[in-house]
């Protein structure tokens, strides 16, 4: 889907959250955005999957996410956010892709970086 030529005036946005993954150490291929973007939405999109609702188990993937977002995937969850809605819309995946873009605001996600990696765990 990120590949779609149509989709990029909606991915442009995502390029400062792009840049500062590709700083962190530990982030894996995050060749260009596209492929950032689709390795952030299959990753939330793998921990949704797997929660059952059990608390328990929600907090360990939890745990899980917030630890890949602090290796690099700054989007990770943004897109488990947004896929709450997705599975409420009814919508296939391709054409819920753009409105969860449409939601994206970079500075909020900025700013939810700066809070985390400030209590980031020595």
């Amino acid at each position: 889907m990120s590949y779609d030529p149509r989709y990029k005036p909606l991915q442009e946005p995502a390029e400062p959250l792009f840049e500062l993954a590709k700083k962190q150490p530990d982030v894996g291929d995050v060749a260009n955005l596209q492929n950032f973007l689709d390795e952030n939405l299959v990753r939330a999109i793998s921990l949704k999957y797997r929660d059952n609702g059990d608390p328990a188990r929600s907090q360990r993937l939890q745990e899980a996410m917030m630890e890949e977002y602090r290796s690099g995937y700054t989007l990770e969850p943004f897109f488990y956010e947004q896929l709450s809605g997705y599975e409420k819309s009814n919508e296939p995946l391709s054409e819920y892709y753009p409105t969860m873009l449409r939601h994206l605001n970079v500075k909020d996600e900025l700013a939810r970086w700066e809070q985390t990696t400030k209590s980031r765990p020595k």
